[in-house]
């Protein structure tokens, strides 16, 4: 006999694949922006400038940073071995 499976009719049976995506996508943002330093375009020095910190025997500040990365500094971050993410970061007001 097959078990009795009831049906949900919650706000979460009925959301798309797609939708979950943009809420987990949204709840990063409000995270990163919220626990990190927007370094803007100077992402690619100021990761660098982190790295050398840690090369030297100093500890990173207590706040990650982010910020945009153009072709230009993400070949230089490649070139220095130094590992990045890039995100979906969408529009501010899906955040």
């Amino acid at each position: 006999m097959a078990p009795a499976l009831g049906r949900s009719h919650g706000p979460a049976a009925q959301a798309a694949p797609q939708d979950m995506a943009h809420a987990l996508l949204r709840h990063m943002r409000r995270y990163v922006e919220t626990q990190c330093d927007n370094v803007g375009e100077r992402f690619a020095d100021e990761a660098i400038a982190r790295r050398d910190l840690v090369d030297g025997g100093e500890e990173l500040p207590a706040k990650g940073i982010y910020g945009t990365l153009n072709d230009e500094g993400r070949e230089r971050l490649n070139d220095e071995g130094i590992d990045y993410v890039a995100l979906p970061w969408g529009k501010r007001s899906d955040a």
